[in-house]
């Protein structure tokens, strides 16, 4: 048996600057936000328990309980001046205050797995049930010319999942192994909105979602080289509803192939390998919701229940020779999905930030990284670099404008003392229709060591020089926007840690439905 006892209690804090301008169909609004400063509490406790039992050598089952919750006291506290223009005059300078009260849980998740074996066959399985609910009311307040306004609005919403998978290995030779098994998932979201004011429409919005899958893979080995080839069928179908009515017109079903094949070269010193996939990723449950929220007075948010889930190719060539590796892959996405902003009603200028498809988005990557170890230094150096290709919508903007990030990691370890200095940058670059500034972080940590090693005392100090500001620029249509942030990421964190038990984690299971409850 086994179990845990978590709280958490955080404390956030940013200050932001935005300016924004809308091509609205009547006018051109330009908004300057400063003094922009968000505070945030979160409190919650987390419980799990499990135990798993072996039924023989080969065989064992086990299952756990995860529990969590938020508690009460938690807060989002936003300020921020407001510079309105319309066609270039001033229309009115508004102080905004939004106070919200967000309230998650409980939160449970069962989880229980199988896994044996059967004369010559492997067998796993996993099962997991998810359900969730989370709630947040919201009150702001305009100060404007015309006197004061005040925007009430309550958005709920609750969700439930189960899955299951299960997974059978056998080998009909000593060179050649298959994989065969299924999947299935059942899911229902549920979320509503009201806004007592009625500046906003009131939503109550269900998404239910069946999805079965089953796969078959071989694997091949002969002398150093290793050929896997698989291909696997999944049914889909997503329903959706407004009030109780069933929306036929964004309801989607899908069944679709995805195979993949991987060739490598396995030597003693050296890696190579070469492999095409074909995968999906599927739009989270809000972003599917028809709800749309209130922000300011022209500006919404909210999901797009047209949304189709993209399909991707991926083809990547990679390796490794001693302590180098590198890996190069290019793909490309049908129905890529993106952050976009719209005008909320054709004839009227307050935009809505919600995301779209895109019909094609093509993306090139390249990672090299080294990893040496230069007597009691450990460092790793890093390099990714990825470009994007992308429909500019006919905008004057170099959305194709690649990303690097450079990572330098460094250990120093001694007999009973660690030491570590991490360092981040990231380039300027394009992300969909966002660019992206530069941004880097410096963290560094000492760890020391006590009783053979089973007591450990650490010392972090995250974001030393304060230097993870980040600015960042969107385009589209209808809507421009630059948003500079500086969180509050400097911190420094005191763990201490005792190991009172050495031995073998004997839990097998790995859960099911994971992507999917990412998705809720």
């Amino acid at each position: 048996m086994f179990g845990s006892l978590g709280h958490s209690n955080n404390y956030n804090c940013r200050k932001q600057e935005v300016e924004q301008t809308i091509h609205g169909y009547n006018h051109e609004i330009n908004e300057k936000m400063s003094d922009m400063y968000q505070t945030m509490r979160t409190k919650n406790i987390l419980g799990i328990i499990g135990a798993n039992y072996l039924l023989n050598d080969s065989n064992s089952i086990g299952a756990s309980y995860h529990i969590s919750k938020s508690l009460q006291s938690q807060y989002m506290h936003s300020v921020y001046s407001d510079i309105l223009f319309a066609d270039s005059k001033l229309q009115d300078n508004i102080n905004y205050r939004m106070n919200a009260v967000p309230s998650s849980g409980p939160t449970h998740e069962v989880d229980a797995y199988y896994n044996g074996k059967i004369h010559d066959l492997k067998i796993t399985f996993d099962g997991t049930y998810y359900q969730s609910k989370q709630k947040l009311q919201t009150t702001t307040e305009e100060f404007g010319s015309n006197g004061a306004a005040y925007i009430n609005s309550k958005k709920m919403s609750n969700s439930k999942l189960f899955a299951s998978k299960l997974i059978i290995s056998t080998n009909l030779s000593n060179n050649l192994s298959i994989d065969f098994g299924a999947e299935y998932n059942i899911s229902k979201y549920h979320q509503n909105y009201a806004n007592k004011e009625g500046i906003i429409e009131s939503k109550d919005n269900q998404i239910k979602e069946n999805n079965v899958a089953g796969l078959l893979s071989a694997d091949y080995s002969f002398n150093d080289f290793e050929l896997t080839a698989g291909i696997r069928y999944e049914h889909s179908e997503n329903s959706k509803y407004e009030n109780g009515i069933k929306q036929s017109d964004v309801s989607r079903i899908y069944n679709r192939l995805y195979p993949n094949v991987d060739f490598s070269y396995n030597g003693e010193n050296f890696n190579l390998g070469l492999s095409y996939e074909v995968t999906s990723e599927k739009p989270s449950y809000g972003d599917l919701s028809s709800v749309v929220a209130y922000n300011s007075r022209y500006f919404y948010e909210g999901g797009n229940p047209n949304l189709n889930m993209t399909l991707e190719h991926t083809i990547e060539l990679s390796g490794s020779y001693k302590n180098l590796s590198f890996s190069l892959s290019y793909e490309i996405d049908k129905d890529a999905i993106t952050k976009w902003g719209q005008l909320y009603n054709p004839n009227g200028d307050i935009i809505l930030l919600t995301n779209i498809n895109v019909p094609t988005l093509k993306m090139l990557y390249f990672s090299l990284s080294a990893e040496p170890s230069i007597a009691f230094w450990h460092p790793l150096f890093e390099l990714d670099v990825q470009k994007q290709y992308i429909d500019n919508k006919g905008l004057e903007y170099n959305f194709n404008k690649p990303l690097a990030q450079f990572v330098f990691n460094n250990k120093f370890v001694f007999k009973r003392t660690m030491l570590g200095a991490n360092y981040v940058f990231r380039t300027s670059g394009a992300d969909g229709y966002i660019l992206a500034k530069n941004y880097q972080k410096f963290d560094a940590f000492v760890a020391q060591y006590f009783l053979k090693g089973k007591l450990q005392v650490k010392l972090q100090m995250e974001d030393v020089f304060k230097s993870s500001k980040s600015i960042n620029d969107m385009h589209t249509v209808n809507y421009d926007i630059r948003q500079k942030t500086i969180p509050n990421y400097r911190n420094v964190v005191l763990s201490l840690s005792y190991n009172f038990n050495r031995t073998h984690k004997r839990y097998l299971g790995t859960g099911a439905g994971s992507s999917e409850k990412d998705r809720l």
